[in-house]
């Protein structure tokens, strides 16, 4: 889309490199297992970019990941550093391991499985059920106890990113955070449900579950009910868990072909 394509050339500017020796990038997991839309987003992404003001910029290589793969790319890469410790590390690179990798974004929520190191495609996927969802929800039910009030979107987004327990609207006093936190109980034990029902296929129990993304903090409790003796890994800033992973294996791949 044009978005994703102002965005790629926004990165672009922002690192101010002439050459990209390695582009990693990510898909929603609906998207990802459609192989010619990879092919396609990586041909468009690969080769002269000019960006702005006469610059240009040229990307050589361009790989294309689901995009909840970056959060499992980053605990492998700080396993590898050692800075992890040796009990999950063991756990973590253990091929016998079963690894759910989750990521609720603003518009889906995207899963994948990984087993033996492999990802299992028939196991992952996209939910819809993600913080817009979560928002809309909300503000429905807003609207139903206070019928005489009109509520958008992008005003409980901004109350999200505020972290606001309450809404002003004129004098009266919406009580977000309690609506915030029934509707995301109610719709995270939803998508608990749509998750275990795609992973019922499989003949091992999840080992470990990585929780990354935008959402993570609206879902985790109905996350952690469905997955109770799973270990969960602590992920630092998970906003940018996807990215960080990405720039991680794009390293990799550049010392690989150079070595």
């Amino acid at each position: 889309t044009q978005e994703y394509l102002a965005l790629f050339y926004a990165a672009l500017v922002r690192i101010g490199e002439p050459v990209i020796e390695e582009l990693v990038t990510g898909l929603p997991m609906t998207h990802y297992l459609d192989e010619a839309r990879r092919k396609r987003l990586a041909e468009r992404l690969t080769g002269l970019h000019p960006v702005r003001g006469g610059q240009v910029v040229e990307v050589r290589r361009v790989t294309v990941l689901p995009q909840p793969m970056g959060a499992f790319l980053e605990q492998l890469g700080l396993c590898m550093d050692g800075r992890l410790d040796p009990k999950t590390s063991q756990r973590l690179t253990d091929k016998a391991s079963c690894i759910l990798s989750i990521d609720p974004g603003f518009y889906s929520t995207d899963y994948v499985l990984i087993r033996h190191n492999v990802l299992r495609d028939r196991s992952s996927g996209t939910s819809t059920i993600a913080v817009s969802a979560i928002l809309d929800e909300v503000r429905k039910r807003i609207q139903r106890q206070f019928p005489f009030l009109r509520v958008s979107r992008e005003r409980l987004e901004s109350a999200l990113q505020d972290r606001s327990q309450v809404v002003h609207f004129g004098s009266v006093e919406v009580p977000f955070a309690s609506f915030l936190t029934q509707v995301s109980e109610d719709l995270g034990g939803q998508l608990c449900t749509e998750l275990l029902e795609s992973l019922r296929g499989e003949s091992e129990t999840v080992d470990i579950v990585l929780l990354a993304g935008g959402g993570r903090s609206l879902l985790e409790h109905s996350m952690r009910a469905a997955w109770p003796k799973a270990v969960w890994l602590e992920i630092k800033n998970p906003q940018r868990a996807n990215a960080r992973g990405f720039l991680a294996r794009a390293r990799a791949q550049a010392q690989a072909a150079v070595a």
